[in-house]
């Protein structure tokens, strides 16, 4: 959005993203993203999908639209399951993440950022997401949900 400003919070940039689950095949899966590293797509990581919250823009409508932006896939965003704080080539960064259920769409195309969005099942993400953090973050989710 060209001209919205990004939420800060004591300097730092605040993105907020979704543990999403959806049950297929007898299943539950969890939403990831693959993403780009440089220009080395082979070399990418698995994430969680989350992105920047605009200023004046609540963090539950933040992970919401971002999802969606990124992967296709419309969300029912529910309980606040916790945050990350790290810091990259942008400066101090902490993210935000909510418990989410699909809610429909279809698999968007990937934007410049991702390779690959889907839904893989909950064992794979718990081995697969490429940072500790995601991993901590789905395990709290689903620690929530019991």
């Amino acid at each position: 959005m060209p001209g919205v400003g990004i939420k800060k919070e004591g300097g730092v940039a605040v993105s907020a993203g979704v543990v999403a689950f959806k049950e297929s095949g007898g299943r539950v899966k969890v939403l990831v993203v693959r993403g780009i590293a440089g220009e080395h797509p082979d070399l990418g990581f698995y994430g969680l999908p989350k992105g920047l919250v605009h200023e004046g823009e609540a963090d539950e409508e933040a992970a919401a639209r971002d999802t969606r932006e990124e992967t296709g896939f419309r969300t029912r965003v529910g309980e606040y399951v916790g945050s990350t704080r790290y810091e990259n080539e942008f400066g101090p960064k902490e993210a935000r993440y909510f418990l989410a259920e699909f809610a429909g769409g279809k698999r968007g195309k990937p934007d410049g950022e991702f390779v690959w969005t889907g839904w893989v099942p909950v064992a794979t993400a718990l081995r697969g997401l490429t940072y500790k953090s995601d991993r901590e973050i789905l395990q709290k989710a689903l620690d929530k949900l019991g």
